[in-house]
C-alpha cells in the first residue's frame, strides 16, 4: 500500500489524546515553530488550547485528526469564517515522528479536497515566518503570499512575523490521494 492511501483524516478525538498523552508539545523548536514557546509553559499553553478547542461548541471550529496507518500522527483545525462559511483559516500540528515524512502533504490534499467541495471559497493560513518548512509548503500547495504581519505575535519575550497565505478555489487543482 502507498504512503499516500496509509494516510487520511478522522475524528479528532483520538489524536487530540494522543497529543496530550505522548506529548507532542515537548519539543521546544515544535512549540516555538507552532508558536506555543519554549519550556513547561509553551507546554502548558499548547495542552490548553488543543483541550479548549476539542470541547468547543463553536460551530464555526472544526478539528480533524490525521492518522497514518490508523495511528493518530495529527490535527487540523479548520477555523471557518462569516454566516455562511466562504472562508476557512486551518492550523495544524504533527506529532513529532510524522514530521518531515510527507503525511501533512497527503492529509492536506484530503483536507483542500473537503472544504472546496464543501463550499468554501477561500482557505487561509498564517505560520510564523520562522517556520519556513510550513511556509514552504503551503507555496507547494499553491498558496499564495498576500503579505507579512509584522511583529504579530509575541512570544517568549520576542516579536515574530507571519506570513499571510490564501488560496481561491479557482486556484485549487483537485488532487488525488
Amino acid at each position: 500500500m502507498s504512503a499516500e492511501r496509509r494516510v487520511q483524516l478522522g475524528p479528532a478525538a483520538p489524536a487530540c489524546v494522543a497529543a496530550l498523552d505522548e506529548g507532542w508539545y515537548k519539543d521546544d523548536t515544535c512549540n516555538r515553530l507552532l508558536g506555543y514557546g519554549k519550556g513547561t509553559h509553551g507546554q502548558t499553553e499548547a495542552a490548553a488550547e488543543l483541550g479548549n478547542a476539542l470541547e468547543s461548541n463553536d460551530p464555526n471550529l472544526k478539528m480533524l485528526g490525521v492518522y497514518q496507518d490508523g495511528k493518530p500522527v495529527g490535527l487540523f483545525w479548520v477555523t471557518y469564517e462569516g454566516d455562511k462559511k466562504r472562508t476557512a483559516q486551518i492550523h495544524v500540528t504533527l506529532a513529532p515522528d510524522a514530521r518531515g515524512q510527507w503525511v501533512f502533504h497527503h492529509a492536506g490534499t484530503e483536507l483542500m479536497n473537503r472544504l472546496f467541495s464543501n463550499g468554501v471559497y477561500r482557505v487561509e493560513a498564517e505560520p510564523l515566518r520562522i517556520n519556513k518548512r510550513m511556509v514552504k509548503l503551503l507555496r507547494h500547495y499553491g498558496f499564495k503570499q498576500e503579505g507579512i504581519k509584522r511583529s504579530a505575535f509575541w512570544m517568549d519575550n520576542n516579536d515574530y512575523d507571519t506570513v499571510l497565505l490564501r488560496m481561491l478555489r479557482r486556484e485549487w487543482k483537485r488532487k488525488e490521494n
